[in-house]
């Protein structure tokens, strides 16, 4: 289901880890820096920021400047990527219901 939504780079195990990480922050209304997203995919930095700059050029989530710190980078889902994901989660929802 993933891939069919998603696409291809969702198939790995580190990238849903990502996105579900973000999914819950944009759900929380919480901001994700760039320097602490590798924390929920439990990989090391350099993978994590791999990932980031792939997802990010393929549109899956945004990279904005903090307002409030320069030093950080905030990351988000867009918009599409917000409603893949909700169509997923509720297709793995109903499913299991």
């Amino acid at each position: 289901m993933r891939r069919l939504i998603l696409g291809a780079p969702a198939d790995s195990d580190t990238v849903w880890d990502l996105l579900l990480d973000l999914y819950i922050a944009y759900e929380e209304n919480a901001e994700v820096s760039l320097t602490s997203i590798g924390l929920a995919g439990n990989v090391p930095a350099t993978t994590a920021l791999r990932w980031i700059r792939k997802l990010a050029a393929l549109g899956y989530l945004t990279r904005t400047p903090d307002k409030s710190d320069g030093r950080r980078t905030i990351v988000t889902l867009t918009p599409q990527t917000i409603s893949a994901m909700k169509s997923i989660l509720d297709h793995n929802r109903t499913k299991d219901e």
